[in-house]
C-alpha cells in the first residue's frame, strides 16, 4: 500500500543516531531501494523454524521458554508492503524517490480494512484516543454493569486530562516539554495508561476490533489457535499449516524504550503524543474484567502495523521476533490438550456486555455521548466541560 502509518512516517524522517545510518545504507544498497524483512530474503530478515508437528514445535519451544516470551498462533500467514517517499532522504540521496518496506506482518484488527494493497496510509486520519474505545464506550455506557461502567467513569476524570496535557504540551514544538506520565500511570511498557489499555485489550478478547494484537504467555495456547478455526473451534484439514509467533517481550520493550526516548529519538514526544505502541500484560487482570483473557494468558502488544517494530526487532542483536511453522495432521496433538470452552469460558458476564449490536459501531464518539455518560455517572459540570474541551482540541 501506499504511504507510511504514523510512528513509520515520524520515524523515518527523524530516525535515531543509532539507526539513522543503517537506514540509508540498507535502502541505498538494494536496487530498488527496498528493506525487505520477509522471511529469508536477506541477511537481516528473520529465518522460518519448520517442525514435523505441533508436538514436535512445543516439545522444542517449551524446552526454551523463559519468562517473558510471548506467543500468537494462526492459521495463515500474511505479508505487507509499504510503499512511500522520505523527504530527508530523497532530498539528500535524489536517486531515492521511494523506499519499499516489505515484512511478514502482524497487523492489527483496527487496521486490515486499511492495508489493502490500492489503500493509502496517507489518507487516513489516526484516531483520537478516546475513538480506540467508542465501540466500548457505547457498550458499557448503555449497561448497567457497575464495574465497567467505574472504570469508564475513572478513564474520563483520572486518565484523560493527564492525556490530554501530555499530547498538548508535545504538540506545542517550541515548548519541547517531556512529560512522561511514568511506570504508575502507564501500562506495562505502553504509552497508554492503564484504565484505558485494559479497556482497547478486554475489547479485543471480546471480538472488538481494537490497535493491539492479542498474544498469550502459554504456548499450548498459542498452539491451539494455529490449529484451529476460531469460530467453529474445528480442527484444521490435513495438509494445512500452522504459524506460531514467538516474540521476547523483554528485548521488544528494552528497544522501543530506547528508539523512543527523547534522548535517541528527535520526534519521541510525536510518537507519544499520537501512537500506540508496546506490550503488556493482561493475564492478571481479576475475572470483573471477563474470563478470557486469564484464560487466555493475554498480553497486548501495539503498534505493529508499523513497519519500524519489525525493523528494528530484525536489526536487534536479541532473536527478538521468531517464525515457526508445522503441517496439521489430524490426531497429531497428543501434547495439546486445550478446547475453546478452555479459552472462551461459560458464564461470562462481559461476553454479553460486549455484545454484537456494539461490534461495527466505530465510528468517532460525539460529544453528546460523552455528556450523557458523564452526567449519569454525577460527575462534576467542569470535569465534563474539560473533557469535550480536550476532545474539541484534538487531545484526545
Amino acid at each position: 500500500m501506499n504511504g507510511f502509518p504514523s510512528i513509520d512516517r515520524l520515524y523515518f524522517e527523524n530516525p535515531s543516531l543509532r539507526f539513522a545510518g543503517l537506514l540509508a545504507s540498507l535502502v541505498m544498497m538494494d536496487e530498488f531501494h527496498r528493506l525487505d524483512f520477509r522471511p529469508g530474503t536477506t541477511v537481516y530478515s528473520p529465518s522460518i523454524v519448520e517442525h514435523e508437528s505441533v508436538d514436535a514445535l512445543l516439545a522444542v519451544l517449551s524446552q526454551s521458554h523463559v519468562n517473558g516470551t510471548l506467543y500468537r498462533g494462526q492459521t495463515s500467514r500474511y505479508e505487507a508492503i509499504y510503499s512511500g517517499r522520505i523527504q530527508k532522504l530523497s532530498s539528500a540521496v535524489p536517486d531515492i524517490a521511494k523506499v519499499t518496506v516489505a515484512f511478514e506482518s502482524l497487523i492489527p484488527s483496527m487496521f486490515r480494512s486499511v492495508c489493502g494493497a490500492d489503500d493509502d496510509w496517507d489518507d487516513y486520519e489516526p484516531l483520537r484516543i478516546l475513538d480506540h474505545v467508542a465501540n466500548s464506550f457505547r457498550a458499557i455506557s448503555s449497561s448497567k454493569n457497575d464495574f465497567f461502567r467505574n472504570l469508564l467513569k475513572e478513564i474520563l476524570q483520572i486518565e484523560i486530562p493527564l492525556l490530554a496535557l501530555r499530547n498538548g504540551l508535545a504538540r506545542n514544538a517550541d515548548l519541547k516539554i517531556d512529560f512522561d506520565l511514568g511506570e504508575s500511570i502507564y501500562a506495562g511498557t505502553t504509552n497508554t495508561p492503564k484504565r484505558l489499555m485494559s479497556l482497547i485489550s478486554i475489547s479485543q478478547h471480546y471480538d472488538y476490533r481494537s490497535a493491539m494484537v492479542d498474544f498469550s504467555a502459554s504456548l499450548e495456547v498459542a498452539a491451539w489457535f494455529a490449529t484451529h478455526e476460531w469460530n467453529s473451534g474445528n480442527i484444521l484439514d490435513d495438509g494445512q499449516r500452522g504459524v506460531v509467533y514467538r516474540i521476547n517481550s523483554a528485548a521488544l520493550s528494552s528497544i522501543l524504550a530506547k528508539e523512543f526516548s527523547t534522548k535517541n529519538f528527535p520526534d519521541a514526544l510525536k510518537v507519544r503524543a499520537n501512537c500506540l505502541y508496546g506490550v503488556a500484560d493482561i493475564s492478571h487482570l481479576s475475572s470483573d474484567y471477563g474470563k478470557r483473557p486469564g484464560a487466555q494468558f493475554g498480553a497486548s502488544i501495539f503498534g505493529l502495523e508499523n513497519s519500524l517494530l519489525y525493523f528494528l526487532s530484525h536489526l536487534s542483536t536479541n532473536d527478538v521476533f521468531e517464525i515457526h511453522t508445522f503441517p496439521v495432521m489430524r490426531g497429531g496433538y497428543n501434547s495439546l490438550d486445550i478446547d475453546k470452552a478452555d479459552l472462551v469460558p461459560e458464564q461470562d458476564e462481559v461476553a454479553s456486555l460486549f455484545s454484537n449490536k456494539f461490534i461495527e459501531s466505530r465510528h468517532s464518539l460525539e460529544n453528546n455521548e460523552i455528556a450523557k455518560f458523564m452526567k449519569e455517572e454525577n460527575l462534576q459540570p467542569d470535569v465534563i466541560s474539560d473533557v469535550l474541551r480536550f476532545r474539541d482540541s484534538g487531545f484526545v
